[in-house]
């Protein structure tokens, strides 16, 4: 017991000395406007000209302070008594600095079988317009079991979750894909696959997943994308690695003293491409090579905690959006019912398509008609895609009954 209060108390003088510090040197890098605020409060001949120039010290002193800062101040407190923990175990660090989302306590989701009925139905709606129909399940960073000293972590494990839902999409006549399989067989390493400071994956295992996808089409319903394994073959796009120049969701709330930054890879084709994208509620157009419609390389704004490595193609999600590929008119029509995760493997599955039209299919985001859009188009496939930790009711918004 005297050893906990001890660390906590070392804690409580860590995070005091590095709110002084902090306040210090804020007040030393705003020492200008201090001095402007003293002039004018000599000169002031009243109580509202000297409230006027406190303001606007309060304002000067706030400026480009955030809660970054205090971010980034407790982070550091976390680093240097060496925790794994962060914010009562709402993040965990794993040995080789892999941060996980925190085990939480929740009743279970009664609701599966439901998420499943839907998609059924989307499914018989997109059957009846000849589309064929296939439910995607990326995995997270826990793709079955932590190795080594990590199993103790109490991390959010999603996997009981996905297997059941898994299993009631079989039993509504829903064809899936289980990408855990493939990436755990695709002999890349997890920080190979996962951000280290981000829940999203990388480009290479959003590549993988693309080339699963075909292989699953051409499986289960005799239609080759590729039958020259040109599209699908790694050896044809290059990798452009950025080092240390990006920092992921978790790494946001965690701060980069405790988190760091990362490398991150853009991955584009080799051979000529020709592209449209569309965000069809902004009306932004893009057109040109793969690189050039689906690559954005720079920030939203100039905020160091802007992540392009998550957010490098098609601008990371935006609520509904359009590919076009004019290299091959004649090629398969997609309709991709999703969230971020399929944003580069959309990118890498265009070369091999005529159109693959897109939704960020969240209630909170969109007010939709689901059958009216499946209806009123002509898809060749339905493909919806649900990243583990979305699995909830504002993720199948759509054919409720």
């Amino acid at each position: 017991m005297k050893a906990y209060f001890r660390k906590k108390y070392i804690f409580l003088f860590c995070f005091l000395a590095g709110l002084f510090a902090f306040s210090g040197y804020h007040m030393y890098e705003k020492q200008d406007e201090i001095g402007v605020f003293l002039e004018k409060l000599s000169k002031a001949s009243d109580f509202e000209q000297a409230g006027e120039a406190a303001f606007e010290l309060s304002e000067a002193l706030q400026r480009d302070v955030t809660g970054n800062a205090f971010t980034e101040l407790y982070g550091m407190t976390q680093r240097v008594l060496h925790k794994r923990e962060y914010r009562n175990f709402s993040f965990v660090t794993g040995e080789k600095g892999m941060i996980y989302y925190g085990a939480v306590i929740e009743g279970k989701d009664d609701s599966l079988m439901e998420y499943a009925k839907r998609v059924g139905r989307a499914a018989r709606c997109a059957e009846e317009r000849g589309a064929e129909t296939i439910f995607v399940m990326p995995p997270t960073k826990v793709m079955y079991s932590l190795m080594g000293e990590d199993r103790k972590l109490p991390v959010n494990d999603t996997n009981a979750v996905q297997d059941e839902l898994l299993l009631y999409l079989q039993q509504n006549q829903v064809r899936t894909l289980d990408l855990r399989g493939p990436l755990e067989n695709s002999g890349m390493m997890q920080e190979e696959l996962f951000y280290r400071t981000d829940h999203m994956w990388t480009s290479e295992a959003a590549f993988v997943a693309a080339g699963a996808l075909v292989d699953k089409i051409r499986d289960d319903f005799g239609d080759d994308w590729d039958t020259e394994h040109f599209f699908c073959d790694r050896e044809n796009y290059r990798a452009d690695v950025y080092r240390q120049a990006t920092i992921g969701a978790i790494g946001r709330e965690t701060g980069i003293l405790y988190a760091g930054k990362e490398d991150y890879t853009v991955l584009y084709p080799k051979f000529e491409t020709g592209m449209k994208w569309y965000d069809l509620e902004s009306g932004e157009r893009k057109a040109g090579s793969f690189h050039e419609a689906f690559i954005d390389l720079e920030p939203d704004g100039e905020d160091r905690y802007e992540n392009p490595g998550s957010a490098v193609y098609l601008e990371g999600v935006v609520n509904r959006d359009r590919i076009v590929n004019t290299e091959n008119p004649d090629g398969p029509r997609i309709l991709c019912l999703r969230d971020t995760y399929m944003s580069p493997v959309a990118c890498f599955l265009a070369p091999m398509c005529s159109q693959i039209d897109l939704v960020w299919a969240r209630s909170n985001y969109n007010d939709i008609d689901y059958e009216k859009l499946i209806q009123e188009e002509e898809y060749d496939y339905l493909i919806i895609e649900v990243y583990p930790y979305n699995i909830s009711e504002r993720a199948f918004a759509f054919f409720e009954d």
